[in-house]
């Protein structure tokens, strides 16, 4: 998805704004962290139930997860890298954003060794 704002003095055409004077919004990164935050409540409140089998089910779709948010964080991250690189984004907005997905990943982070100690696993 590329960062466009319309220009308000450029009526019927869409003018690309270099995202450092756009909103961090731009990123989706508040959306992101809506999805991580809902994840970590939900791995947080995850209890290994039933057979062996069954909570290995239940670490490894948690798991699966968490691997996909990652994912998605370091995708993010990519583009991020990349707007700055293409003088897209600034050096300040780039070290705030970044310094977002890293908090991020640090919830995850813990999120994940919480659900491997709860369930005895250790991926």
């Amino acid at each position: 998805v590329i960062g466009i704002v319309i220009n308000k003095q450029a009526p019927l055409s869409a003018v690309p704004v270099p995202l450092s004077q756009a909103t961090a919004g731009s990123y989706n990164i508040d959306a992101v962290a809506e999805k991580v935050n809902a994840l970590v409540e939900r791995i947080n409140s995850a209890t290994p139930t039933g057979t062996d089998d069954e909570k290995r089910r239940q670490f490894f779709a948690l798991n699966r997860e968490i691997d996909m948010m990652d994912r998605e964080i370091d995708i993010l991250d990519d583009r991020l890298e990349f707007d700055y690189m293409s003088d897209i984004l600034s050096w300040g907005d780039y070290i705030v954003l970044e310094r977002k997905l890293d908090a991020l990943e640090n919830l995850l982070d813990r999120a994940e060794k919480g659900l491997e100690r709860r369930f005895g696993m250790d991926d």
